[in-house]
């Protein structure tokens, strides 16, 4: 059976739904969105119950702020990986902006707090999903923080999360995203998914882009 992705838009970060035998709900937005969630879960004929995972592409407060709250009621684990453990514990985070534009956000967002999230699944980054109903891949992409992945559907598709950025009002326009922990890993992560050639890429802010778009617009600048 083949995965289909359905956007849920949370009012910080997209999250979305991975429906295949299963559904994997990837990311939970902020603390308070589960509603949006569970409304966009009920509008395609499912429930909570019906989800099989909870995974966190990082430990953003903006990515699994609601995610105490879906597992309570779904019962689905929560997954992140390992390097991200000791961030989701923190209940909040302290944000490297990229670029002098910035800046001047770091301050509203580093200030931002959430309930400590401890996973129920400890991941490495090179998992598959196929226990959890969906025909998927995991691939470790530090960068934005070290325990950064992305998710890799056997249809071509991929989650990204916070890898990079879309445009928030058009589509197939990447741009790099505002803030980074390092900036030579995500170069790196970049690299890891030019090679890996998805044909269209889902992020956590803004719209998806093809990897067209993402080759004539980063394989220049990145390192080789």
């Amino acid at each position: 059976m083949s995965t289909k992705i359905i956007a849920v838009p949370t009012t910080t970060a997209n999250a979305f739904l991975l429906v295949g035998e299963r559904v994997v709900l990837v990311d939970s937005g902020s603390p308070g969105n589960e509603k949006r969630i569970f409304d966009t879960l009920e509008r395609h004929g499912l429930t909570p119950k019906d989800l099989s995972l909870i995974l966190l592409t990082h430990g953003h407060w903006d990515h699994l702020g609601s995610a105490q709250a879906i597992r309570v009621l779904s019962k689905a684990p929560v997954a992140l990986h390992r390097a991200d453990l000791e961030l989701a514990s923190a209940g909040q985070a302290k944000l490297k902006p990229y670029g002098l534009g910035t800046a001047l956000l770091e301050p509203y967002f580093s200030s931002k707090r959430f309930a400590p999230v401890t996973p129920d699944l400890i991941l490495n980054g090179f998992e598959t999903l196929k226990a959890y109903g969906v025909n998927a891949k995991l691939r470790a992409t530090p960068g934005h923080t070290d325990g950064s992945v992305s998710v890799l559907l056997e249809n071509g598709d991929a989650i990204i999360g916070d890898v990079l950025r879309g445009d928030f009002m058009l589509e197939n326009r990447p741009n790099w995203h505002f803030f980074y922990d390092d900036v030579d890993l995500v170069q790196s992560s970049i690299k890891t998914i030019l090679d890996l050639k998805p044909e269209r890429l889902f992020v956590g802010h803004g719209k998806p882009f093809s990897f067209k778009s993402l080759q004539q617009q980063f394989v220049n600048k990145v390192k080789a």
